[in-house]
């Protein structure tokens, strides 16, 4: 019989690289998924994983709090599975500043915003042109797999409807978005060790 592995993490692009990585595993198969806490909390109850694997720093619900909830609502859980919280390790540069982790809520420090929305103009005073970064990580063991990607924040820039709102000379209603903030994210690099 597999092993059963439940994995919640809010980043999907971890959550999919790890669970590729578990699933690389004979014996071994991902039972379930999660991208918050909560949801996390939920479909453990339903599932009954042999292990949960829970980040940290995720919306919603912390996993150390998910880990809590779930061991209350089945104390089977408690001694017939394995609970595992892990802390994805991050770094976070902006425009080559390195500025550090994220808070004990897993955010970010803004980056900054210089959109000046009746105008839609915004000034690159505050981002680089291009991202250049060296990054070593610091924990790595080449005996185990392991896999990296980038997650890269534009500066904000006027939306669309703030471009139409000064061309026509119109007032857009409060709820419009005027502004907004691209993400991309790269492909993972994996690692895995030679035998």
């Amino acid at each position: 019989m597999a092993l059963r592995i439940f994995v919640a993490d809010d980043h999907e692009v971890v959550r999919r690289g790890l669970c590729a990585l578990l699933t690389s595993h004979s014996g071994w198969e991902i039972c379930g998924e999660a991208g918050d806490g909560r949801e996390a909390v939920e479909k453990v109850t339903q599932l009954k994983p042999d292990i949960v694997i829970l980040d940290i720093g995720m919306p919603a619900l912390n996993g150390l709090e998910a880990a809590r909830q779930i061991m209350r609502n089945d104390p089977h859980q408690r001694g017939g599975s394995t609970l595992r919280a892990r802390r994805t390790r991050r770094s976070t540069t902006w425009s080559g500043r390195e500025i550090g982790k994220p808070d004990a809520k897993g955010k970010l420090p803004s980056v900054g915003d210089t959109v000046d929305v009746p105008n839609a103009t915004y000034s690159n005073t505050i981002g680089a042109t291009e991202l250049i970064k060296v990054w070593k990580d610091p924990e790595f063991d080449a005996s185990q797999r392991a896999f990296y990607y980038v997650r890269v924040l534009e500066i904000p820039t006027p939306r669309w409807t703030a471009y139409d709102a000064k061309y026509f000379g119109v007032r857009m209603p409060p709820e419009v978005t005027m502004k907004l903030q691209e993400r991309a994210y790269t492909s993972p690099i994996w690692y895995t060790p030679e035998k």
